[in-house]
């Protein structure tokens, strides 16, 4: 082992190898670094780094921060006589509807009157001044960061006399030139939700995508990938998406979007609203590159009112899935809470509480492909050459004994009666079990006219345990989230307002978190890999992957903690509504992972994994693994001038400084070995050079009113958004590095190595130990971000919006996951040959095992044309149409990991991006959503019987149609001598096959005739990265409700009954066939179950019951 000494801590110069510089050297200069985020060199930093938070905090207090992640509503306007002329000094009052606390404010002597910082909710506006008629606005809603825009004409008159306005100004944004959307409390409670997780919501609006290729919980990379159910919003990565919870960021341990282990947060009859930016987010939001949402809590108010409520699901309303056996597993799910709030001392203090609890058994269908009784015996299917008949003659291998032992161990026949060349299907119903407890309190108290406070406090628990793919093991996964936020609101002057805000938000999970064997066989060293462990896992192509015994199921542990600190200072002078600040988070990560607990073995092709000759082993050395404890500081600081030209003409100006701390780990547990040259690494800190030190992000729109009137906006925007570098992004040099984590492995075995052979080759070998190369000298990671759009009212309610939005992604985080590789040569300038014999050449640094490779090199760009119409509450009906027409591109789509989703690449030919640029993982081509609720209209003078069966029925849904996800093709083995531990390749496509690659017959959804095995065997296939596209999704959730009023609960007090089916036409959504998009083995061979599908991608027709009540 070197020690860090052995190696000088500043950058080298790289001689060109193989012609290829560029690839393999990721060292360059720096220029001077800024004090304040240096990380030092030694393992002694924690002491600086702890005198850099308190400096950081210090200048927090005592400056004012920012509201970056804003959790109020803005509202401002023009005061003026009916001559146009300003009044100047006119009085505004702004009184919440639910809590009588009002705000008083004096227009300026430009008549400009500007409230920020207000909490969202219902309003009444009244203006008053000398020699005028006052006016008084009703129904004003403000929602969570909207900037609303409200204007006053006066008439000549007493001050006694008054104008009421009772109607409410149309829904089109005349300030703000950002795109965002707001979700009602209402619609939030009475759309039909499908687990009631308030995020899904966010997809109702245009740009949102849902990303339907997320591994499953259980799955054993799943982890550190995030757990809470992710979006694409405007073509950006998950990663690049805020999520606040009243101003508090929220994002998770992977800082993607948070959630539960059932991948959903509940808890909607505890919010208010929450609000979707999803285009060019003002310099007000922090940690930002893509979307934000936005949610605050619900506060009591002077009327006690709550709720409490029960849903109720079972298998026996429920349709079969497509993949469920004739007996449908079974399924129960109860969802039950309350809420409560009132006043504590009315018009001062207000609490508000919910508790929401999940109590879930649901069945799963597996369905595996595994060997055929012929192909265990050894006789194998010979497929004719242009792969119609899989089985067209037989050849016969001797089955090694001990491939006949595990399969016999841990591999079931086939037990549905069919197969298809060497393979069948097994099934078996499983079942998760998961329970969900989550509780909220606010409270809001009014110290006086100019200062109020509020509280928040969320805590959610929520363990799940299911089998394997094989019901070898049982995994427990666990999440449990917090978080904390205090809000205090000072007005310093009717032009002049500061917040101060303070939370933490904690993430602790775990998946594995625990495990234990449902086999014997499955906790039995005597099957193990290495030694002391149980199986570990074994992928062959075509074959469902072994995800091991328990000993593959090592706990996975995050234990995420941040500090937020924000304020906010907004000052009104003249035309100008200025708002300023700085913020800081502090962020604690400490986590326990392995990479490969108990090895992974992969065999190119069935038979070789028959006759016993595998291609490649990776494992961890049993007893190596120990914690990390990471940490990193944000600071950020902005100032943002919505400047009002004309009474029609905003300008949004907005300048955001926003930097962090390069992560580093307190025991000095870091490895870098910078350059895939020789094996000594770089220890401990600084792990790179700190990029984000000039990120200075210019944001520039504007709000054009062409016709004066309020009902038409001509908007647009331009902004640069920083990507900061992460702990995530960190990758496997933080767990999986030597020599601080003993991973090994080798992409050259030689026949007999399974079980237990590999593991003497590489634990005896130490240049088969893994590395990771991260870029020392990485380039500034950002996103240009722009949209230009319309919106017009075009009916009494009703708004129409239609714009163009466009961003693009410099210097991309990249990864991939064996750089380790024989590298290939190009003498046509063109196609990419290897060395022949296959496997004789040299990978770029013997010395070493797999190495991982990340860099900051990758690009993207997405164009998109959204539409939305909104229907505001008219005759009882209200809903909401939104339609993306878009491309996403990139050279990778991963933030935490090269193979992000289950339609991801892990590794690729990463000297060539332009051989791995196409569609992104996210890219969905069309979306649509539409939602309504409806009032059904009564007969109100009906009384009795009658009345109650005809009046208080409702009804509503959410239909929602899409494109599939891409998909691509590749081959398994290692047919181009790669002698990598993940090698790679692709087939062939063939030319005038046209678009139809693929056929949409789950049974063989790709094409197969329109691909080809590479001919000669050593060159890469022409086939690109995601050309394929999977299964279109279709999907109609409906609800009937029946309220009935029941006044001796008092005023407003409801019971509803309720009725919601998810997936009404029970229509299968397949996904696409990631499992099975192998098409040819490393001999050339066809692999029977390619483009295979084996799940869909939502339920089957499920029906769920509730009862409500609310007071």
């Amino acid at each position: 082992m070197h020690d860090a000494a052995h190696r000088p801590n500043h950058p080298v110069k790289i001689s060109p190898f193989n012609q290829i510089p560029a690839a393999i050297d990721v060292t360059g200069n720096h220029g001077l670094l800024p004090s304040l985020l240096k990380r030092p060199a030694t393992h002694r930093l924690a002491p600086r780094s702890g005198v850099f938070f308190l400096l950081a905090l210090l200048l927090v207090l005592t400056v004012g921060t920012t509201c970056a992640q804003t959790s109020r509503a803005n509202l401002s306007g023009t005061v003026e006589d009916a001559t146009g002329a300003k009044i100047p000094k006119a009085l505004v009052v702004i009184t919440n509807i639910d809590t009588k606390i009002s705000r008083s404010i004096t227009a300026n002597d430009d008549g400009i009157y500007n409230a920020p910082a207000l909490p969202p909710g219902n309003y009444i506006v009244k203006v008053s001044a000398p020699g005028f008629a006052g006016e008084t606005r009703k129904g004003v809603v403000l929602t969570v960061g909207e900037a609303s825009l409200i204007n006053f004409s006066l008439k000549v008159g007493s001050i006694t006399q008054e104008v009421v306005v009772t109607e409410s100004p149309a829904s089109v944004d005349v300030t703000s030139s950002q795109l965002s959307n707001a979700v009602s409390g209402h619609e939030m409670r009475e759309l039909p939700l499908n687990g009631r997780s308030w995020t899904d919501l966010a997809s109702l609006s245009p740009g949102v995508t849902v990303i339907q290729t997320q591994p499953p919980v259980s799955a054993p990379d799943r982890m550190k990938r995030g757990l809470g159910g992710q979006l694409s919003i405007a073509g950006g990565r998950p990663q690049q998406n805020s999520y606040l919870l009243d101003g508090i960021n929220i994002n998770d341990y992977s800082n993607a979007g948070p959630g539960s282990v059932l991948g959903g947060n509940i808890g909607v009859d505890a919010l208010q609203e929450f609000t979707v930016v999803t285009t060019n987010p003002t310099a007000q939001y922090g940690r930002t590159a893509a979307g934000v949402i936005s949610a605050v809590t619900r506060s009591g108010t002077n009327s006690f009112h709550g709720s409490a409520y029960e849903f109720a699901r079972n298998a026996a309303l429920d349709a079969r899935n497509y993949f469920d056996p004739v007996q449908k597993p079974d399924f129960s799910r109860n969802q039950f809470g309350a809420s409560f709030g009132g006043p504590i001392q009315k018009e001062k203090t207000f609490v508000f509480g919910d508790y929401e609890g999940v109590r879930q058994n649901l069945g799963v269908s597996y369905i595996d492909t595994v060997p055929s009784p012929a192909a265990r015996a050894g006789t194998l299917c010979v497929p004719s050459p242009d792969g119609s008949n899989p089985c067209a003659s037989t050849m016969q291998v001797t089955p090694d004994p001990a491939i006949v032992n595990f399969l016999n161990t841990f591999i079931p026949l086939p037990n549905t009666g069919t197969t298809q060349g060497d393979t069948g299907t097994f099934t078996f119903p499983a079942y998760q079990v998961t329970s969900e407890n989550y509780f909220t309190i606010r409270v809001d108290r009014t110290f006086s006219q100019k200062d109020t406070a509020a509280v928040v406090y969320m805590y959610d628990n929520s363990p799940s345990q299911q089998p394997d793919a094989f019901n070898n093991v049982l995994t427990l996964s666990k999440t449990v989230r917090q978080a904390v936020s205090i809000l205090e609101t000072h007005i310093l002057s009717s032009a002049t307002v500061n917040t101060f805000h303070a939370g933490f938000s904690r993430d602790n999970a775990g998946s594995p978190y625990a495990a234990s064997a449902i086999k014997p066989a499955a906790a039995d060293p005597q099957f193990g890999f290495q030694p002391g462990d149980s199986a570990g896992i074994v992928q062959v192509p075509g074959i469902t992957t072994f995800t091991g015994g328990v000993s593959a199921a090592s706990p996975l542990l995050f234990r995420w903690n941040s500090f937020q600190g924000y304020d906010d200072v907004s000052h009104t002078a003249g035309k100008n509504n200025i708002t300023f600040g700085v913020s800081i988070e502090r962020i604690q990560d400490n986590q326990e992972s392995s990479d490969a607990p108990g090895g992974n073995f992969s065999f190119p092709s069935l038979d070789a994994f028959i006759t016993n000759q595998p291609q490649s082993f990776i494992t961890t050395l049993p007893s190596t693994l120990t914690p990390r404890n990471l940490r990193q500081t944000i600071f950020g600081a902005y100032v943002q001038d919505d400047l009002r030209l004309n009474p029609n003409l905003t300008l949004n100006l907005g300048l955001r400084y926003e930097a962090a701390s390069v992560p580093y780990e307190i025991n000095g547990k870091l490895s870098n070995l910078r350059i895939l040259q020789g094996n000594t690494p770089y220890l401990g800190n600084p792990y790179i050079k700190n990029p984000t030190f000039k990120n200075f992000q210019p944001k520039v729109g504007f709000a054009w009113d062409p016709f004066h009137d309020g009902n038409t906006s001509i908007r647009g925007a331009f902004g640069i958004y920083d990507v900061l570098p992460y702990i995530v992004e960190m990758g496997s040099g933080v767990d999986a590095a030597y020599p601080f984590a003993q991973d090994a492995s080798t992409g050259v075995l030689p026949a007999g190595a399974f079980p237990t052979t590999a593991y003497q080759i590489v634990a005896n070998n130490p240049a088969n130990r893994n590395y990771y190369v991260l870029q020392y000298n990485p380039p500034r990671n950002y996103i240009m971000m722009w949209n230009l759009n319309v919106q017009r009212a075009i009916a009494k309610n009703t708004t129409l919006l239609v714009g163009y939005v466009g961003s693009r992604g410099v210097h991309n985080w990249y990864q991939t996951d064996d750089a380790n590789i024989v590298l290939p040569t190009t003498p046509d300038g063109k196609s990419f040959y290897w060395p022949t014999p296959i496997g004789s050449g040299t990978v770029v640094d013997p010395l070493v095992g797999q190495t991982l490779d990340a860099r900051w090199n990758g690009s993207s760009s997405f164009h998109g044309l959204e539409t939305q119409i909104t229907q505001s509450p008219w005759h009882g009906l209200q809903g909401q149409l939104s339609y993306t027409w878009s491309r996403c591109i990139d050279t990778s789509s991963g933030s935490a990991a090269s193979d992000q989703y289950r339609n991801s690449l892990n590794v690729d030919l990463y000297i060539a991006p332009a051989t791995h640029r196409g569609p992104c993982d996210t890219n969905v081509g069309q979306n649509l959503t539409i939602n309504a609720i409806w009032n059904l209209p009564g007969d109100q003078a009906r009384h009795g019987i009658a009345g109650w069966a005809i009046n208080g029925w409702q009804t509503g849904g959410i239909f929602s149609a899409a494109s599939g996800a891409p998909f691509s093709v590749t081959i398994g083995g290692d047919p181009l001598g790669t002698n990598a531990a993940i090698p790679f390749d692709f087939p062939d496509r063939i030319k005038g096959c046209g678009k139809s690659l693929t056929t949409g017959d789950p049974n063989g959804f790709i094409n197969l005739k329109c691909f080809a095995f590479p001919n000669p065997v050593n060159r890469m296939g022409n086939a690109g990265r995601n050309e394929l596209t999977g299964p279109r999704s279709i999907n109609f959730d409906f609800s009937l409700y029946k309220n009935t009023p029941i006044e001796r609960f008092g005023k407003g007090a409801n019971l509803q009954l309720r009725a919601e089916i998810f997936n009404l036409m029970n229509h299968a959504d397949f996904a696409a066939p990631t499992d099975h998009f192998q098409i040819y083995d490393g001999s050339g061979n066809g692999v029977p179950s390619a483009g295979l599908i084996d799940q869909t991608t939502l339920t089957s027709r499920q029906i769920q019951l509730a009862v409500k009540l609310t007071f």
